[in-house]
């Protein structure tokens, strides 16, 4: 989907090379390409889930358009193209790649860096008990899917089934 959503932005790219438009046109042209990308690239199941997509899409493009308008407007770069409110890059290829390679290598030396320090704080030690038996277990707090016990609302974690073996008797485990 991430593939799919940044090749439609691609191909929605090409307005750069439309003559110049009305600026109310332009707003709306772009108000469905981004709602078109946000749900290819997300897959929308219901509007409040699209809205905070659509919202995250907007404040990262905002944030990026407004660097680039910046070094723009303060530098005098060569071949660097605005039209139709989108901004073109004059790249070679091996240009390009470099670029990318290294944006990737530090998108992956920060996600472990927070990653290794959030999983720190995210482990816990936990006793499970069913009536006069208990086990220890490590237990990693839930991560982004905001399970919920259903009757009090405490966070849920998942065992496998050997540590519930310990609990129950093997014809309890059976009805599992």
């Amino acid at each position: 989907r991430f593939l799919a959503g940044a090749f439609s932005g691609g191909i929605f790219s090409f307005i750069i090379f439309a003559e110049p438009m009305n600026i109310f046109l332009l707003f709306f042209i772009r108000l469905i390409i981004s709602v078109l990308i946000v749900l290819i690239t997300f897959c929308i199941n219901n509007f409040r889930r699209f809205m905070k997509c659509f919202a995250g899409f907007f404040l990262i493009s905002f944030l990026y358009a407004g660097v680039v308008y910046f070094l723009v407007s303060c530098f005098s770069f060569s071949g660097v193209y605005v039209n139709n409110g989108f901004t073109y890059f004059d790249l070679g290829a091996v240009s390009l790649i470099i670029i990318t390679v290294i944006l990737f290598a530090c998108i992956i030396l920060i996600n472990r860096i927070i990653l290794a320090k959030k999983k720190a704080d995210l482990l816990y030690d936990v006793s499970i008990f069913r009536g006069d038996r208990s086990t220890k277990v490590c237990a990693l707090y839930d991560t982004g899917n905001n399970v919920k016990d259903i009757y009090n609302g405490s966070p849920v974690i998942i065992v496998s089934i050997s540590v519930l073996d310990k609990l129950m008797d093997n014809d309890e485990l059976v009805r599992l």
